[in-house]
């Protein structure tokens, strides 16, 4: 289960960008962070609790990221 950012941690251990967003997140799903680094190129407005359902997409895609390493050419 994934949570809004927190304030034990300065930044969360994993980033991914997707398009025009950063999403940053521990591995225990906490400090859950999501910028629109077009509107927002500061990193001033957590977007996570108020687009639920872009925060749940790009969630989605990091976690899967970590299957597609298995079928690069890098692993071969």
């Amino acid at each position: 289960m994934l949570k809004g950012g927190g304030v034990k941690h300065l930044r969360p251990t994993f980033a991914m960008r997707q398009g025009q967003y950063n999403y940053m997140v521990n591995p225990d799903g906490s400090e859950a962070l999501l910028y629109d680094l077009v509107k927002d190129p500061s990193e001033t407005t957590n977007l996570f609790d108020s687009e639920p359902s872009l925060a749940s997409d790009v969630a989605k895609a990091l976690g899967q990221w970590p299957t597609t390493l298995a079928t690069s050419s890098i692993a071969q």
